[in-house]
C-alpha cells in the first residue's frame, strides 16, 4: 500500500515518504537488499541504534510500522497517521500539502 500511496504522488515537490530504518547495524545489508529487491521509493534512511533515542523514544513509538506526516515547515501534523491502506490518510496528505 505505501508502493501505491508513493506513486500516486510521485512527482509532486510537496511530499517527500521517507522510511527510517531502526534495525540492529548487524542487519545493514540484509535492509540494504531488501531496499533494492522490493524496489523501495521514497528516502531510505538506516539508522541503527540511534533511531531508539533519537526518533522512537521522543514520539514515544512502541512498535513498527509507524506513519508520521509533517508538513514542509517541519510541523508534526500526526505522529501516528493513518496506514498507507487506510482510506484516511489521502484527504490527510492532500490538506497538509496544499495548505
Amino acid at each position: 500500500h505505501l508502493k501505491k500511496l508513493e506513486k500516486e504522488y510521485h512527482g509532486n515537490d510537496k511530499i517527500v515518504f521517507m522510511s527510517v530504518s531502526c534495525d540492529n547495524v548487524k542487519s545493514y545489508d540484509k535492509w540494504k537488499n531488501m531496499v533494492t529487491e522490493q524496489e523501495l521509493g521514497g528516502v531510505q534512511l538506516f539508522g541503527g541504534a540511534t533511531v531508539g533515542q533519537q526518533l522512537m523514544t521522543p514520539y514515544k513509538i512502541g512498535g513498527i510500522p509507524r506513519f508520521m506526516l509533517i508538513d514542509k515547515h517541519g510541523n508534526i501534523v500526526s505522529d501516528n497517521a493513518p496506514r498507507p491502506s487506510s482510506a484516511d490518510i489521502r484527504p490527510l496528505i492532500d490538506f497538509t500539502i496544499n495548505k
